[in-house]
């Protein structure tokens, strides 16, 4: 799932755009913030917390030259879904409605299957993937919740610097640092031995093409959903554990604190009247056009949480 929501990313294409169009062009149709949007929440909305802005500095723009033709799967183009909430005061009941409306590729088995768990901590209703314990989107006797993809960009090609022909080392900030050798084993249907392959390991992620004909060659992956959870202990289902037995908003927030991947815009509404969107997962802190295209890796990439971005209305 973490594949289909968020494993899209357009570096390629995006070079190949900027070396036709080049810069004053490529930046009036692609602006890093649309003029026209309008955000969820307001611009003058006040802040508890201080930006971080990471220190590095935006990459050179790719020289003009040659296409490079070379075409990555990629998830469906139209992936995407709906949801709001709609404050008591504004409906006919004087309670809130909550709304949540995944759009997501049909399959056989499917999807989504309906639920309704009653235990001793909780009675609840909802959908939920095949395997998974809990309910991802649904209701209860208090709180009811949903969520959509953010879409982010959250995937990175990073070119090393290797220190030698042998491509066993690449610096690191500034330093050698050894690449690890992962063996992977991979069991065949019909065939007695299993496959072997060996996948070099960096600070950024595995280098995935060996093949000089790609442009990807020797390149590192960095995709933020395979890296390690900050809290070993509670994660993506300790998230909708604690939803599923929730009782306002304050408990509502709190479980989103373990949900790094894939990023996910929930929506919230409670019997008490509160309705609320966050905005919440785990994403690159970047600079301006950092991988939007091609960049030359020299440092560690960083990460930060956003599970304050968040618009709540009190009954």
């Amino acid at each position: 799932m973490a594949e289909t929501l968020c494993f899209r990313n357009d570096d390629l294409q995006s070079t190949n755009v900027l070396r036709m169009l080049g810069d004053s062009l490529y930046n009036d149709l692609f602006p890093d913030y649309p003029p026209g949007q309008t955000p969820v929440i307001p611009a003058d909305t006040p802040w508890p917390f201080t930006p971080v802005t990471p220190h590095q500095t935006a990459p050179a723009p790719p020289p003009y030259g040659d296409l490079i033709r070379f075409a990555l799967p990629n998830p469906p183009p139209f992936i995407g879904s709906n949801n709001w909430a709609v404050a008591g005061k504004k409906t006919t009941t004087g309670h809130p409605i909550l709304c949540n409306d995944p759009h997501l590729g049909l399959s056989l088995p499917s999807i989504w299957y309906e639920i309704h768990m009653n235990t001793s901590e909780c009675n609840v209703y909802g959908v939920s993937f095949p395997g998974t314990p809990g309910i991802l989107i649904g209701f209860n006797d208090y709180i009811a919740w949903g969520e959509t993809n953010v879409s982010h960009d959250v995937l990175d090609w990073y070119t090393l610097t290797w220190v030698d022909e042998a491509k066993t080392e690449y610096l690191l900030d500034g330093k050698p640092r050894k690449v690890e050798y992962r063996i992977e084993e991979i069991k065949v249907k019909g065939r007695q031995a299993p496959l072997l392959d060996t996948i070099k390991f960096t600070a950024w992620g595995p280098v995935v093409y060996p093949d000089p004909a790609s442009p990807y060659h020797d390149m590192a992956m960095h995709w933020l959903s395979v890296d390690m959870p900050e809290n070993q202990d509670f994660h993506e289902v300790g998230v909708f554990h604690r939803l599923m037995c929730g009782h306002n908003y304050e408990d509502y927030y709190q479980a989103l604190s373990g949900l790094s991947a894939p990023a996910q815009n929930f929506v919230f509404a409670s019997s008490q009247g509160d309705i609320a969107m966050t905005v919440n997962g785990k994403f690159l802190l970047k600079p301006i056009s950092r991988g939007v295209f091609f960049s030359k890796a020299t440092n560690r990439p960083t990460a930060g949480r956003v599970l304050f971005l968040t618009r709540k209305y009190r009954a």
